[in-house]
C-alpha cells in the first residue's frame, strides 16, 4: 500500500549518505547496512521512498484513513519489523515498536499495541460460539435459553520496562450483533493455564494466554468486535464475519447457514451427557413397570414409566440436586403432557433424592410418571429451572 509513498527526510537523522538530486534507485546505508532505495530530487529537496526505508530500519508503517496520518514505529537496528509473538505463558524479550498501533481494523493473529498510559501487546487468536458454560475460577458463566456465549481467546504481553497489572478491568470488549445492538463482556478475564481469573502482575516481556466471554442473543450473528483500552486511547476493531467457530451440534439451528444460531429447545439421544447450565445430564434408560412405587398404585390398564437419569455436577462448588432443580416434562405420542408428581427418587431405593454433589460428582436418580391406558410416551425433557437454561428433549424408544 505504501511502496510509492515519498517523504522528504533529514539525511543525518536517518544515517543516509550519497543521495543524488535525480530520480532513480540509489544505494544508501541505513545504520551501516547497504540498502537500495528509490530517491527523487524535486524543487531543491531530495525525497526517499518511505515504506522500504522504515522496513530497512526494522520498523513498521501504517496509514490511518480516518485521520490521514502515517504511523511509524521503529524496532532498533537491523530488525525485520515483524511483530514478535513469544511462546504462551513464558517470559521473553519484547522489542519496542514490534506491534502495530490500535485504531484501525484488527486481524486475527496480528499483534497490536493497545493503550497509551500503560500499554499492552494484544493478539486475538480465536473466537467461538458456545452454549455450555465457561469457568473463571470460582465463577461460572452460563447462557440462558435465549442466549449463547461468544468466547474470545487472545494473548497479552507487557512491552513496558516495568511490571504491569493485568486484571478484568485492564481492557474491555464490546460485541455488535447483526441487529446493530451492543453487548458488553462479562467483566472477567480467564487464565488459559488453569481456568482461573487473571489478576496478576506481568513482568517486562511476559506474555499470557487469556480468554473472556460475552453473552449474545441465541438467534443472531456477531459480525463486529471492539477491544477498548481503559485510558480512552484508540479502539481496536475486528470483523468477525466467517471467523467465529460455529455453534456445535446438536445445539445449532440447522436452518441457519451462518452457524451462529442456537436452538432454545434441543432434541438429543439417550445415553450421552449434555450440558444444562451447572449440570451435565443424560437419560440412561426408560422402562415401563406395573409394580407399585412408594404409596402409589395403578388403576386397571395403567402403568408407570420410570426414567433413570445420570447427573454430574459441573460447577466448582458443591451443588444440590432435588425434585425442583430441573423442570421435567413427559409427552405422549398424542401430544398430551403428563403431570409431574414432584417426586425424585434415588437410583435403587424408593426414598426421595435430595442430594449434595461435590464438584465433578455423578449420581443416578429416577423420575416416574403414571401412563394412562392406551397412551405411549414419546419424549422426556429437562430444563434447568435455576438458570432458565435450554430444554433438552430426549426421544424415547
Amino acid at each position: 500500500m505504501f511502496s510509492r509513498t515519498l517523504l522528504a527526510l533529514p539525511l543525518a537523522a536517518l544515517s543516509l549518505v550519497l543521495l543524488l538530486p535525480c530520480a532513480h534507485a540509489q544505494t544508501v546505508y541505513v545504520n551501516g547496512k547497504k540498502v537500495n532505495l528509490k530517491t527523487l530530487a524535486k524543487g531543491g529537496a531530495t525525497y526517499v521512498e518511505i515504506a522500504p526505508l522504515v522496513r530497512a530500519m526494522g520498523g513498521q508503517i501504517r496509514y490511518d484513513k480516518a485521520t490521514g496520518r502515517f504511523y511509524v514505529t521503529t524496532g532498533g537496528k537491523g530488525g525485520s519489523g515483524a511483530a514478535t509473538t513469544p511462546a504462551a505463558t513464558t517470559t521473553t524479550t519484547a522489542s519496542a515498536g514490534t506491534a502495530q498501533l490500535a485504531g484501525d481494523q484488527g486481524q486475527f493473529g496480528e499483534v497490536y499495541s493497545i493503550g497509551k498510559e500503560s500499554p499492552f501487546y494484544f493478539r486475538l487468536t480465536g473466537a467461538e460460539y458456545r452454549v455450555d458454560r465457561l469457568r473463571f475460577g470460582d465463577t461460572v458463566v452460563y447462557p440462558e435459553r435465549d442466549k449463547k456465549l461468544l468466547v474470545l481467546r487472545f494473548t497479552i504481553q507487557n512491552p513496558q520496562k516495568r511490571e504491569a497489572t493485568l486484571r478484568w478491568d485492564s481492557l474491555s470488549f464490546t460485541a455488535v450483533d447483526s441487529a446493530n445492538v451492543n453487548h458488553e463482556y462479562a467483566e472477567l478475564l480467564g487464565d488459559e493455564r488453569n481456568s482461573g481469573q487473571l489478576d496478576i502482575s506481568l513482568k517486562p516481556a511476559q506474555r499470557v494466554s487469556a480468554y473472556t466471554v460475552i453473552k449474545v442473543p441465541a438467534n443472531v450473528s456477531v459480525p463486529k468486535l471492539m477491544v477498548l483500552p481503559r485510558d480512552g486511547s484508540p479502539v481496536l476493531r475486528y470483523d468477525l464475519r466467517g471467523k467465529v467457530k460455529a455453534v456445535p451440534a446438536p445445539f445449532a439451528d440447522p436452518k441457519d447457514q451462518t452457524g451462529a444460531a442456537a436452538l432454545p429447545l434441543v432434541t438429543v439421544p439417550m445415553g450421552d451427557y449434555y450440558p444444562c447450565c451447572d449440570f451435565d445430564v443424560a437419560l440412561e434408560k426408560a422402562e415401563y413397570s406395573t409394580q407399585a412405587i412408594r404409596e402409589e398404585t395403578l388403576e386397571e390398564g395403567e402403568r408407570f414409566l420410570v426414567l433413570t437419569v445420570r447427573v454430574k455436577n459441573q460447577s466448582p462448588q458443591e451443588n444440590t440436586y432435588r425434585w425442583d432443580t430441573f423442570e421435567p416434562e413427559l409427552r405422549t405420542t398424542d401430544g398430551e403432557r403428563l403431570e409431574y408428581n414432584e417426586h425424585l427418587l434415588l437410583a435403587t431405593s424408593n426414598r426421595e433424592a435430595d442430594l449434595t454433589l461435590h464438584p465433578g460428582e455423578e449420581v443416578r436418580v429416577r423420575y416416574f410418571y403414571r401412563i394412562p391406558e392406551g397412551a405411549t410416551a414419546k419424549s422426556f425433557s429437562l430444563r434447568n429451572a435455576r438458570y432458565d437454561g435450554r430444554t433438552l428433549v430426549f426421544e424415547l424408544p
